[in-house]
């Protein structure tokens, strides 16, 4: 299962991203004051249904971890950096891993919690294929990006998680 769990646990975009607050609701939320205090709630209960129904179903449940999440829209960034390279420094633009981490750790606690309740769900960390000791850069250091906007993979960018998809699907093929 893939997602941006962060959006969805805090409600809230990242930078000046366009786009309404998220507001999570389920049946026993339903009658309350909108509020983005319940998202994480609503997650958590509605991941548990659907991870029950899967693990009856025989199937085998992947919960893959955020990959960072940007407040530029990188194409547009990093088109400015090559047509106003006088404007912009030559390093490219990245997230501080700390920010990233922050931003994340709402998800982390809910995925440890569901991990707990479900032991044979697995767990994908992307944050090794995205960032590095100190930061998550936008794009390659030939300037490809990893997105194409603030949070969406491009191609370059979803290629870095094939080997993790080739693992699962190898091992899946095995069984």
């Amino acid at each position: 299962l893939i997602s941006r769990w962060s959006l969805y646990s805090i409600g809230s975009r990242v930078g000046h991203e366009a786009g309404r607050t998220i507001y999570l609701l389920d049946e026993e939320t339903e009658h309350l004051p909108l509020s983005t205090q319940h998202n994480l709630q609503v997650m958590y209960y509605s991941l548990l249904k659907l991870i029950d129904q899967l693990i009856k179903l025989d199937k085998k449940v992947y919960l893959f971890y955020p990959s960072p999440e940007f407040s530029i829209d990188v194409p547009q960034y990093l088109g400015m950096k090559l047509t106003h390279p006088f404007i912009f420094s030559a390093q490219n633009q990245s997230l501080p891993l700390d920010e990233h981490q922050y931003r994340q750790r709402r998800v982390k606690r809910l995925f440890e919690q569901l991990k707990q309740k479900f032991p044979q769900i697995e767990l994908v960390e992307t944050q090794d294929v995205f960032c590095n000791q100190e930061e998550c850069p936008i794009a390659s250091e030939k300037f490809e990006p990893y997105y194409y906007d603030q949070h969406h993979l491009s191609v370059k960018g979803s290629m870095l998680l094939s080997p993790i998809f080739e693992k699962i699907i190898l091992e899946n093929n095995n069984h």
